[in-house]
């Protein structure tokens, strides 16, 4: 009689577990776009899955850039200075998530850098989040960005 109930409070547990108000994570490639650009044209179509926690300085953090439209190369560009990111161009896959592409780009930030990342693709540009370095803790974080709210 035991087993039953045990089964069930674990698959219960499991559930819960698995239901969550936070944003997708956007450390896997295939996670929503956590911060969408919601003002101006809406038909641009564009925005960024990233974490605004704070990053050791020298540690690759991954970025995600989310582009409507078709296929195509992507550059996420590093304005500024002690920003380095990777690959220098991505190419934009066919496949879509929720309407948009998504290219994973990792930025690795150094003390003392100053910067904002901005993306440019067909000719296009347009900004993004700030880097913000915090020396003294020897971390960084990416602002926020054009948030949608979540449901």
């Amino acid at each position: 009689m035991r087993q039953p109930i045990a089964v069930a409070l674990v698959a219960a547990v499991a559930l819960v577990a698995g239901c969550s108000d936070e944003p997708p994570d956007p450390y896997d490639d295939t996670a929503d776009c956590n911060h969408l650009y919601t003002r101006g044209d809406p038909g641009l179509g564009a925005g960024y899955g990233y974490s605004e926690e704070p990053h050791p300085f020298g540690t690759p953090v991954p970025v995600v850039v989310c582009l409507g439209g078709r296929g195509g190369t992507v550059q996420l560009l590093a304005e500024g200075t002690g920003v380095t990111v990777t690959p220098e161009v991505g190419s934009v896959p066919e496949e879509t998530l929720n309407g948009l592409h998504q290219v994973v780009f990792e930025v690795t930030v150094e003390r003392g850098a100053s910067a904002a990342l901005a993306v440019e693709s067909v000719g296009v540009s347009y900004g993004g989040p700030a880097i913000t370095s915090d020396d003294e803790a020897g971390t960084w974080r990416l602002s926020g960005w054009g948030d949608r709210e979540f449901d």
